[in-house]
């Protein structure tokens, strides 16, 4: 019987007596433990349809933003384009003069130019009509002072886009106006009107939909339908200010408002949104239903989800305990195995040392007590075998220290960086300690360090390795350097050594830091291939990161990052 069944067991034994089925009690305790879970889960789902629900508001909201934004446009270009006609100063001059056919002379091209106007006539400032383009009989000589679009742009003599209505030409269709007054000399003297067939702001709406089962209505400053999908565009003018809607359009607000429940399938979810500087409104339209499918789909499908959890997890529960345990029970004994890996790796090296002893006295009697019995050859060989004592040794005592890492305590405190790699190039440089260096002598540098917190001995030995290896490798160079420093990287201090020697293939960058792992040759340049890998040990119980970076001939930079003092 595994634990968490035990536990339950003995819970139902002291809360029901033992006439009571074992089996209820344990149901009942589990459905304890499994109702909390059900309630968030209710929660979750009730939250996720009211989210889906205030996304499809949102989203129909984005809609009516857009295309009053996109109707404004419209009407901007519209305005700009009456502006710069009515701007002209032939224009201007001709109107002053009252050369009525001379001022329509020069806009006899404009609906070919602009295919939105639909046709155009120059007004006095009383509003007298005295040509038009195209040319229509009846109109001119009359005064249409008691039109909106006249009553508009002669309110402080500005830009004005009017309300729709009827024109009186023939033949009769509905039109919108845009009003401009033209000045000479800084007075009016005359007016310019361009005007557009509704039906022009119903492609315009056409275009906005761009989506199933929207619908979009345009109203003017009146609350008169400028386009919708059931209003025709050339009908009797149906203005709408009395539905709420509408109404709270012409009082420049925007908002929304339908069935949040979406229990009625002929409700409809309505955004609205005024055409600024214009007083025209847009309303965005959409079945409620069909709005809060998505949110009532997704609803329902985290309550499947749920469920299906919340069934699972009762019988889920003793396993994740189960498997918690065995994880445990795991690290623990690979824990004990690295420990004894360890001490085998030391007691093995420690070992090894007295048969090297042995090889390399032995070996060492036999060239001076019997160097007369040997031949050259085998003086040679025994020369070999005392180099290979010797690598052997070097390599022991690398390991003994790799291993020794992992018992080793950390004292750690603020290390002073520039002063610790100093200590340790000067070392290298004078023949302290570490290997001997070879060929070349390079030049070394020692940039200034923030302090690292730290174990200084372990960090002595990181940059003991890291130099030493810098020197080494760059030997050969034409002319060798050594830089040890730091850079900042965001928050964090990298402390980096680099040289300019003989670099690596990052392709093999992965294995620089493996014990016993080398990309050169022992004939290239000496070493155990353990140094690296005791840099990476030191970092990473530091809780640190090590990187290198590298190439072929040019070089190879090593760096750490330790974290700080909090950590």
């Amino acid at each position: 019987m595994s634990a968490s069944p035990r536990l339950v067991s003995r819970l139902a034994e002291r809360l029901f007596p033992l006439r009571e089925p074992r089996a209820l009690a344990s149901a009942c305790l589990l459905l304890a433990l499994v109702s909390p879970l059900a309630g968030l889960s209710g929660y979750a789902c009730w939250s996720r349809y009211e989210q889906g629900k205030a996304a499809a508001v949102q989203a129909l909201q984005d809609k009516a933003r857009l295309s009053s934004l996109v109707v404004a446009e419209r009407l901007d270009k519209w305005t700009t384009v009456g502006r710069s006609l009515a701007a002209r100063p032939a224009m201007a001059k001709a109107a002053a003069g009252k050369d009525w056919a001379g001022a329509m002379r020069l806009l006899r091209s404009t609906p070919e130019d602009f295919p939105d106007i639909e046709s155009l006539f120059l007004c006095d400032p009383a509003g007298t009509l005295h040509e038009n383009q195209p040319p229509l009989p009846g109109v001119q000589g009359r005064n249409f002072a008691f039109r909106d679009w006249y009553t508009g742009v002669s309110y402080g003599w500005r830009t004005f886009v009017s309300p729709a209505y009827l024109r009186a030409d023939l033949p009769q269709v509905n039109v919108v106006a845009v009003a401009e007054p033209i000045r000479h000399q800084g007075r009016v003297v005359g007016i310019l009107v361009l005007r557009i067939l509704l039906e022009t702001i119903g492609d315009w709406a056409k275009e906005l939909r761009g989506g199933t089962g929207l619908s979009i209505l345009i109203v003017d400053q009146k609350g008169q339908v400028l386009f919708h999908p059931d209003v025709p565009a050339q009908g009797p003018i149906q203005e709408w200010s009395s539905t709420t809607v509408i109404a709270s359009l012409l009082r420049g607000e925007r908002g929304w408002r339908g069935d949040k429940t979406a229990t009625d399938k002929t409700g409809q979810l309505e955004a609205y949104e005024p055409v600024p500087g214009y007083g025209w409104g847009v309303v965005v339209a959409r079945p409620a239903e069909e709005a809060f499918r998505p949110a009532h789909d997704a609803a329902l499908f985290l309550a499947l989800a749920c469920g299906l959890a919340t069934a699972l997890t009762a019988a889920g529960s003793w396993l994740v305990l189960r498997l918690v345990a065995e994880r445990m029970a795991m690290t623990e004994e690979l824990q004990a195995a690295n420990k004894e890996l360890e001490t085998f790796s030391y007691s093995v090296s420690h070992d090894l040392r007295a048969p090297l002893r042995a090889i390399e006295g032995f070996s060492k009697i036999l060239l001076e007590d019997h160097a007369e019995r040997l031949d050259q050859e085998g003086k040679r060989v025994l020369a070999v075998v005392q180099v290979g004592v010797l690598k052997m040794a070097r390599l022991i005592d690398d390991l003994l220290a790799f291993s020794r890492l992992g018992r080793q305590a950390m004292s750690k405190a603020s290390v002073d960086m520039t002063g610790l790699a100093g200590s340790v190039l000067r070392d290298l440089m004078d023949g302290g300690p570490g290997p001997p260096l070879q060929g070349q002598a390079p030049t070394a540098e020692v940039r200034p360090m923030p302090p690292a917190w730290g174990d200084a001995a372990l960090m002595r030995q990181v940059y003991a390795n890291l130099i030493s290896n810098a020197l080494k490798f760059s030997r050969k160079a034409q002319a060798p350097r050594v830089e040890v420093g730091s850079r900042q990287e965001g928050a964090q201090t990298v402390y980096f050594v680099r040289d300019n020697g003989a670099g690596f293939d990052m392709r093999y960058a992965d294995k620089l830091f493996g014990v016993f792992q080398r990309l050169h040759g022992q004939d290239e340049f000496e070493g155990t291939g353990v140094g690296l890998a005791v840099v990476h040990r030191i970092v990473t119980r530091h809780g640190g990161r090590v990187r290198a970076q590298g190439k072929v001939g040019e070089g190879a930079e090593f760096a750490f990052i330790l974290p700080g003092e909090e950590s």
